[in-house]
């Protein structure tokens, strides 16, 4: 069967408006027409969950709905119909046109769609009508007696979207149907039933969890929405960031209801971490104070923040420094204003440990300072604030791990009721579609936008070997070097001579090792975590033998550096340095 849905207080709206001018039809009410929507909604109306009664083969007067009836009308949807929303109406009628096999391509075809949805085209069968905000007296009347239908209708839409990847792979076979495919496309959509119904008999599964949020969103919906993006580092957020600076990503946020502080503000970038220290703990709060002389909390970022909240606007932020907040601080604050939803990508915890460390080696301070001398005399001379991978290592070793992105994930699951966790390791999709597509909420037009983009290949940048060799060089002064450009330029040269000259790789130099205790440790707590964040994803025995089998593989490579006091006594690489400091590489 086909169906074409529609939100349920949005037909319901739709219909009051109707039945005042529908002469030729038997429901036609007269009186209705100079009647408030309000009253209407709160007095008059008496339809209750209509869908959820006929798809579950109940009365239309029955006064008793229950979960069961709920599931068995979800059953129905997914079982007997190719689902069509009036909201998407163009690509539902083309979908319908796929099962019927209606070949689009032919001329009269074109032309019958283009009728109908071509540009600028009016609907004749529509009736124009005042649109009922979200959150009004008429709004929230129709959605509280309409509760399980509009569970039933998130469901929908959830099914609609999971449908295109069945109804997708007929496409190019549409205008050459035959029972056979008919057939196959039923069984697919009967076997994607019957594991929804599989996730039924388990218990309340994330899908119902969604459809529950989103019912609260409906039922208070003077509550907009405030979609929080925290993270953590090392998880594509400065990805995700500079996305958001373009103009047609902007544009499609806005058009989803999201507004941005920053953008109102007229920024060209975004300033959501200035906000975010707003909330920060009072530890970390002391610690940004002593070391950046900025205002740590500007009024004007939080005013406006502020103003989009008395406004009932929904917005979106990101930002690293969110994982060093206090939740209970930034519930008090966000949840007064906005249903919040918290967004969080989770990365395999052992990849996350080495890549933390690699981002901090490559973030090389003295860079900062434009020279080694500037540096040192801003730091001191006894402490370089340079860590060591084992030393660095040993140290979150001793507490167990408990710290940093993880435990900020569970802390902030104690303040929100809705956190989203999303898998950064699947290769699937990119971390902007990820988060608008999966972990936002109703943002469509922006997640189309990503998910028709191609990621970008990365630059690997320098191996940090060299870097590390050429500052350990610096300061037992075997070279010496004036500023952050020559540094590099060594680092590139020590690389050119290992690899080119001696025809070595990066990891046949002399290294020191973690213990085989601590890698088993975070390889264990790795998996421990990804079980306990990813619920909607659960990991398989098979899988997680399949990652043990590669951790152990790649391990040794991430969790040993190289041993420089070793390499700098090595005959080959004193004559190198000798060489660079006389060629005046080095001035």
């Amino acid at each position: 069967l086909l169906a074409l849905f529609r939100h349920p207080v949005e037909r319901l709206i739709s219909q009051f408006y109707y039945r005042q001018i529908a002469t030729w039809d038997p429901s036609y009410r007269p009186d209705w027409k100079d009647m408030d929507v309000a009253h209407w909604a709160e007095n008059v109306n008496d339809e209750s969950n209509s869908l959820v009664k006929a798809l579950a083969g109940l009365d239309h007067d029955a006064d008793v709905i229950t979960e069961e009836h709920l599931s068995m009308a979800i059953r129905t949807v997914g079982y007997r119909f190719v689902i069509g929303l009036t909201d998407q109406m163009e690509e539902s009628v083309h979908r319908f046109n796929i099962f019927m096999g209606i070949n689009e391509s032919e001329e009269s075809k074109r032309e019958c769609m283009n009728q109908y949805f071509g540009h600028g085209i009016k609907r004749d069968n529509s009736n124009p009508h005042p649109m009922i905000e979200k959150g009004s007296p008429a709004w929230r009347a129709l959605a509280q007696r309409n509760k399980f239908d509009i569970r039933l209708y998130m469901a929908i839409v959830e099914q609609f979207y999971e449908q295109n990847q069945i109804i997708a792979s007929y496409a190019m076979a549409a205008w050459e149907w035959e029972d056979e495919v008919a057939s196959d496309m039923s069984k697919a959509i009967e076997e994607m039933d019957e594991d929804a119904e599989e996730e039924e008999t388990e218990g309340d599964g994330p899908l119902f969890d969604e459809f529950n949020n989103q019912l609260n969103g409906y039922l208070s919906a003077e509550q907009p929405t405030a979609v929080i993006h925290i993270g953590p580092p090392v998880t594509g957020s400065i990805s995700l960031q500079i996305s958001l600076k373009q103009s047609d990503v902007i544009t499609a946020l806005m058009e989803d209801g999201y507004s941005m502080p920053w953008f109102m503000l007229g920024k060209e970038t975004s300033s959501e971490s200035v906000l975010a220290a707003c909330f920060l703990t009072e530890k970390k709060k002391a610690a940004r104070m002593a070391n950046d002389k900025n205002e740590l909390c500007p009024e004007e970022e939080l005013s406006v923040l502020k103003k989009l909240g008395d406004e009932g606007k929904s917005v979106f932020l990101s930002a690293e420094t969110f994982t060093a907040s206090d939740p209970g601080q930034l519930a008090n604050f966000f949840e007064s204003y906005w249903r919040v939803t918290i967004v969080y990508l989770h990365r395999w915890f052992h990849d996350w440990v080495f890549s933390m460390y690699e981002q901090t080696e490559k973030s090389d301070l003295w860079f900062q300072h434009g020279s080694f001398e500037k540096f040192m005399a801003a730091n001191g001379s006894g402490d370089v604030h340079h860590v060591r991978f084992l030393e660095w290592f040993e140290k979150i070793y001793k507490y167990d791990f408990e710290w940093g992105a993880y435990q900020t994930f569970y802390r902030f699951k104690e303040h929100f009721d809705h956190v989203v966790a999303l898998d950064y390791d699947d290769k699937h999709a990119s971390i902007q579609k990820k988060v608008f597509c999966d972990g936002v909420p109703n943002a469509r037009r922006t997640c189309k936008h990503f998910s028709t983009q191609t990621e970008e290949a990365k630059n690997p940048g320098e191996p940090s070997v060299y870097r590390m060799i050429a500052y350990d060089a610096s300061m037992l002064g075997v070279i010496t070097y004036c500023s952050a450009e020559n540094f590099r330029h060594v680092a590139h040269l020590i690389r050119n001579y290992h690899e080119n000259t001696l025809g070595l790789s990066q990891f046949d130099f002399p290294m020191k090792c973690l213990e085989e205790a601590m890698l088993e440790r975070l390889i264990d707590l790795s998996v421990e975590h990804r079980r306990n964040i990813l619920t909607t994803v659960p990991l398989s025995k098979a899988d997680e033998i399949e990652i043990r089998t590669e951790y152990w593989t790649k391990v040794k490579q991430r969790s040993c550096h190289a041993d420089t006091n070793a390499i700098l006594e090595m005959p080959e690489w004193l004559e190198f340095f000798d060489a660079l400091n006389k060629d005046g590489q080095c001035p």
